[in-house]
């Protein structure tokens, strides 16, 4: 449902740093995202679509329940992320994010938004 990736490769020496964020998968789409603090970002989920996401700057609590049938089932999860966390949310899979520090990050996708009919749904409530 959630799950938090660690770096799979960190070199630093006197010309700076390098971090592998990511060495799996087939991703799609790549955006930047930045909110303000006390924000509310997200409160979907998708069908089909898996996410990624590298927090840049800033804090964010992410609640995570998994849906069935259009509806939230199970129990909501929270966690806390911060500046260098890589983590990912996968389909079917209600995310919020509730912005607790101005936060940038970077979104990847497994598939790329199609703005005439989008993988992204509400849940029926």
């Amino acid at each position: 449902m959630f799950r938090l990736i660690e770096p799979y490769f960190c070199h630093n020496d006197n010309r700076g740093l390098i971090r592998g964020i990511v060495n799996f998968g087939v991703w799609q789409e790549i955006n930047y995202v930045a909110s303000s603090a006390d924000m509310v970002r997200g409160n979907h989920y998708h069908r089909e679509t898996e996410e990624l996401f590298f927090v840049l700057q800033g804090r964010i609590r992410v609640t995570v329940q998994r849906v069935e049938g259009g509806h939230l089932t199970g129990l909501a999860e929270e966690f806390i992320v911060g500046e260098g966390a890589i983590f990912m949310v996968e389909a079917m899979v209600n995310h919020i994010f509730h912005i607790l520090e101005g936060a940038q990050w970077i979104n990847v996708l497994s598939k790329p938004i199609n703005p005439e009919c989008p993988d992204i749904y509400r849940v029926i409530l």
